[in-house]
């Protein structure tokens, strides 16, 4: 995983329990205000979700 989607995911957690974002398309469209790149965004939202399908 590189640097960039790792600092993605980390601000996507941060922001869905901050926010109580529940939503993937809500917390993809949050991420993609705050200036992530959408392949980074996409990335790291495939990273997350395979955690937490283990």
């Amino acid at each position: 995983m590189s640097e960039d989607v790792f600092d993605a995911l980390r601000d996507a957690v941060k922001l869905a329990r901050q926010c109580g974002i529940r939503s993937v398309v809500k917390l993809r469209a949050a991420l993609l205000q705050r200036g992530w790149a959408e392949n980074t965004v996409d990335e790291a939202i495939r990273v997350w979700a395979g955690y937490a399908t283990e």
